[in-house]
C-alpha cells in the first residue's frame, strides 16, 4: 500500500546516510514525525524496522544504525500507543510483525524486554506471543538517553562493575596542653585509606582504615631550670 512505499522509500534515503550526522539527522526526523500530533506516530516505528531490514546486507551499518536507535525505542513506541482509538490494532501488530522478528534476528536484545513491557502495559488484553515471554528475553539493558531534540523521557541506567580506586589522605594536627609549669605538645598524624567499588547496583562500597601516629613532647619552663640548680649545687 502507499504507506508501505513511503516507508521503504524513506529507509532507502537514510541507508544513504552512512556518517554519525547523517543517522543523528535521520533520528531527528524519526522523532519529530513520533511528537506530531497530525502524523501517524507508528510511522516512525515502520521505518526503523525497515532501514534494519534494507541494512541487513551490510551487517556493519545496521549494527551502527541499531545503536543509534535503541537509546530512542522506548519513546518512540510510548508515543505510538498513545491513541486510545490505534492502541490495540497496534499492539497486536508491533507483537505479530515486527517485535517477534526483531527477536527472531536477534537485533535490539538489550532493549527487547523493555519495549515489549511498554506495548503490553498499553494494552493488557492483547497477548504476547510466546517468543515474547519474559523466559525468552534476554533481561539486559542499555542506557536510554533523551530523543535528539531534547524532550524523551530518561530510561534506566544500569552500569557494571568498574575497577575499584583507591584514595589516600594524610591529615596532622598539634594540640597544646600546660598543666602547672609543664607544657606538652601533642602532635596526631593521621592516614585515612578510602577504597570505592563501583558495582552493578550502583552502590558506593567504602573501606577506611586509620593509623595515628603520636609524638610526646614535653618542655620545661626556665624558672623550674633555675629552682633545680641550687639543688644539685647543695647535693655536691
Amino acid at each position: 500500500d502507499e504507506l508501505s512505499k513511503n516507508v521503504n522509500a524513506a529507509a532507502k534515503v537514510a541507508l544513504r546516510l552512512v556518517s554519525t550526522t547523517g543517522m543523528k539527522h535521520v533520528i531527528r526526523r524519526l522523532c519529530l514525525v513520533s511528537k506530531d500530533p497530525h502524523a501517524h506516530k507508528e510511522t516512525a516505528i515502520y521505518t526503523v524496522d525497515s532501514i534494519l531490514r534494507h541494512a541487513a546486507v551490510d551487517e556493519e551499518l545496521r549494527v551502527k544504525y541499531e545503536k543509534h536507535f535503541q537509546l530512542h525505542l522506548r519513546n518512540l513506541f510510548k508515543r505510538a500507543l498513545q491513541m486510545d482509538s490505534t492502541r490495540v490494532s497496534l499492539a497486536e501488530k508491533f507483537f505479530g510483525k515486527i517485535l517477534t522478528k526483531w527477536k527472531a534476528k536477534k537485533w535490539f536484545d538489550n532493549e527487547l524486554e523493555a519495549i515489549v513491557q511498554v506495548v503490553h502495559n498499553s494494552s493488557p488484553n492483547v497477548p504476547k506471543p510466546a517468543t515474547l515471554q519474559p523466559q525468552y528475553l534476554s533481561g539486559r539493558r542499555s542506557s536510554a538517553g533523551s530523543d535528539a531534540s531534547g524532550m524523551g523521557d530518561v530510561g534506566t541506567t544500569i552500569t557494571t562493575t568498574k575497577t575499584a580506586r583507591t584514595r589516600t589522605r594524610t591529615t596532622q594536627t598539634k594540640t597544646t596542653t600546660t598543666k602547672g609549669r609543664r607544657t606538652t605538645t601533642t602532635t596526631t598524624k593521621t592516614t585515612t585509606t578510602t577504597t570505592i567499588i563501583a558495582a552493578t547496583t550502583a552502590t558506593t562500597l567504602t573501606a577506611t582504615s586509620t593509623t595515628t601516629i603520636t609524638t610526646t613532647i614535653t618542655t620545661t619552663t626556665k624558672q623550674q631550670q633555675q629552682q633545680q640548680q641550687p639543688q644539685q649545687q647543695h647535693q655536691q
